[in-house]
């Protein structure tokens, strides 16, 4: 993944963002860390969160959130990282690694003293609501200012939280149910990252998990990390510590391997190596039993663990149980090497912490292997015979080739009663009805199988006769039953051609008279006939006349819907004139309409100056009232002619002045 030429993208658009220098606010530092039940809301959040406490280069700061949000496609992520980083103003590049500015926005510090104060979330809305109570109602804050401020994170539901708390995902019953099923599902431990990102889409460290699956009874820590369910456990000891039902029969081949195991135990050289003899039960679990030498190379690892093993196709997990003695889960590396009863393995631990080292051997013990096998073998019958259920004879054949020395009828009944579910009584009658079963002087029952061949031979050639007896008779009850029913069928006929010999000669008589009758009809219709056909060449005369009036009349409609398409055509061209007219007459009415609307405005205009003029002469002449009553007035002050002319040439211009002004 080639994060370098990003990067370099990124540390320019970073420092566009930060040339302004912002005034560090006076924000308090944390007095605790506080706990916060929740999720966050976005990649964003979990970055503020990420790069609160230290500065990170980029290839770590991807790498944590991979961890935070192991669900994402790495695709998505780096995108959306490179994104976030790059148009957040709160983030900035210094000496190659990515740093957030913890100082904020100025404006928001009493957001941020209310949420510390608080210690725990609260909706934008109620962070308004407290403004204005402590009288900063005035203060004009977006929400969307907290998305860059690095104070500041945002959670799922909507509450804002301060960066430095720890958000963390508290599990419930619905998830820890969950859980359970993917456990159950899985049919193996699943590590605690694994259940985190398929139940919550979240790193372990966002989340209580690992308390949560501690608290719950129903889980158990098998290995570091790695969760199982306690009721599987149980199901799986409870399977191995059940009863061996061939335990009688498998005597055998545990004398053989004790034998054979005490010699290992006296050739062994290597303390940290142990080679251990596989046995049939061994192979049927999937186990490795731990005596107490095997339990040595062991320790310290505690009572239940979940241990790998390397194979062919990967790892596989093996169950350590120290208080059953068991090492269990080792059926598919069994079948993967071919091992049988007898075969060797050495075991010894790995370097690696929970891991083992299983090496398969080429040896392989042969009284074991021999002994081992025919229980191997027994318990395949059984499982054949529970699936479909198949005769005793055959049960009994098979338990008996197996043992060619013979079984005693206890052994014998013991076992055919385990696989085939059969009574001793059954059994007894079929050893005494079937000569290849024989019995010697002390008691024991073998299987003749020479004389077995030869007696099923037998049975098949007589069951092959007595088919084709019965195949012969059913032929010849076949034929007698058809020689019956033909001979029924000669009977009938017979008696039927008789009827239709005296039935023949009536008919005959009958068909004779009716032909007579015919011919006289038959002359009749010819006369009719004639006259018929004289008929119908009127008819095809007058259908003549009639073709003719009708071509006539289709020229005429022909005609017709000429000059009425021509019609068509004018009226429609009167149309488009009437339409022409109508558009013409509409815009004359608009035009009149507007000249009549200004007509309006100026009869209005006019009528204002008329109204101003009438009261400019009302003022005019309370005037000249005025002057005149002043110039009696001065007439009465004056005393000597020559004032009176004065005062005469100035009233009269100032009376020309008013009237012309």
């Amino acid at each position: 993944m080639e994060k370098t030429p990003e990067r370099s993208d990124m540390v320019s658009k970073g420092k566009g963002k930060t040339r302004t220098k912002k005034t560090k606010s006076k924000t308090s530092s944390p007095a605790s860390v506080v706990r916060v039940s929740g999720r966050l809301a976005n990649l964003l959040d979990h970055v503020k969160q990420a790069l609160y406490h230290e500065g990170l280069t980029y290839e770590e700061l991807y790498r944590r959130m991979q961890e935070k949000l192991p669900a994402w496609e790495p695709e998505k992520l780096e995108r959306d990282l490179k994104r976030c980083l790059g148009n957040n103003i709160s983030f900035n590049f210094k000496k190659e690694m990515w740093q957030m500015d913890k100082s904020g926005n100025p404006g928001n510090d009493p957001f941020y003293q209310y949420l510390m104060t608080m210690g725990y979330p609260v909706t934008f809305r109620e962070l308004l609501s407290l403004a204005q109570e402590n009288g900063l109602g005035s203060t004009v804050v977006r929400e969307q200012d907290f998305a860059y401020d690095g104070r500041f994170i945002r959670l799922k539901n909507g509450k804002w939280a301060l960066t430095y708390w720890q958000v963390v995902w508290e599990v419930g019953t619905q998830e820890l149910n969950q859980a359970a099923r993917l456990i159950q599902k899985r049919q193996g431990p699943v590590s605690i990252n694994y259940l985190a990102q398929e139940l919550l889409g979240l790193g372990v460290s966002e989340t209580n998990l690992a308390h949560a699956l501690s608290k719950d009874t129903r889980f158990l820590e098998v290995a570091p990390g790695q969760w199982y369910l306690k009721s599987l456990l149980d199901a799986l000891i409870a399977d191995l510590s059940a009863p061996d039902e061939f335990a009688f029969i498998r005597q055998v081949e545990i004398n053989a391997l004790q034998e054979a195991e005490l010699m290992l135990i006296i050739e062994e050289a290597d303390a940290s190596r142990r080679e251990y003899i596989l046995s049939s039960w061994d192979l049927e679990k999937g186990v490795l039993r731990l005596s107490k030498r095997m339990i040595e190379i062991f320790e310290p690892i505690d009572r239940v663990a979940y241990l790998k093993v390397a194979t062919g196709n990967g790892e596989l997990g093996v169950w350590f149980l120290k208080e059953q003695k068991y090492l269990a889960g080792l059926g598919p590396w069994f079948e993967e090497y071919g091992l049988e009863p007898g075969s060797k393995v050495e075991v010894s631990p790995s370097q690696e912490p929970g891991y083992i080292e299983l090496k398969p051997s080429r040896e392989r013990e042969a009284e074991v292997f021999a002994e081992g096998l025919r229980v191997k073998k027994l318990v395949k019958l059984k499982k054949e015979c529970s699936v479909t259920p198949r005769p005793l004879e055959e049960v009994c054949t098979e338990i008996l080739q197996l043992y060619p020395k013979g079984l005693d009828l206890d052994t014998l009944g013991t076992l055919v009663g385990l696989i085939a579910g059969t009574h001793r009584e059954e059994l007894l009658d079929l050893l005494e009805h079937h000569p290849y079963f024989e019995q010697d002087k002390q008691g024991t029952w073998y299987c003749n199988l020479t004389m077995r061949q030869a007696y099923l031979d037998w049975q098949k050639e007589r069951q092959e006769i007595l088919a084709s007896l019965e195949s012969y008779r059913q032929q010849v009850a076949v034929t007698t039953e058809e020689f019956n029913t033909l001979y029924e069928i000669k009977t009938s006929l017979e008696e039927e051609l008789a009827y239709l010999q005296d039935h023949h000669r009536h008919e005959e008589a009958l068909f004779q008279a009716k032909i007579e009758e015919l011919s006289a009809t038959n002359e009749h219709l010819t006369l009719e006939n004639n006259r018929l056909k004289n008929e119908y060449a009127l008819l095809e005369q007058k259908q003549q006349e009639l073709l003719e009036h009708v071509e006539h009349q289709g020229s005429q409609l022909v005609t017709l819907r000429t000059e009425k398409n021509k019609l068509k055509v004018k009226l429609e061209q009167t149309e488009n004139r009437a339409m022409q007219l109508q558009s013409t007459l509409n815009q004359l009415m608009e035009d009149a309409q507007r000249e009549v609307d200004r007509l309006k405005k100026e009869v209005v205009s006019k009528t204002h100056q008329l109204e101003s003029l009438q009261y400019a002469n009302k003022e005019l002449q309370r005037n000249l009232a005025r002057l005149h009553e002043e110039r009696r007035q001065m007439k009465r002050q004056a005393t000597s002619w020559p004032v009176r002319i004065l005062m005469f040439f100035s009233g009269l211009m100032d009376r020309r002045k008013t009237i012309g002004g």
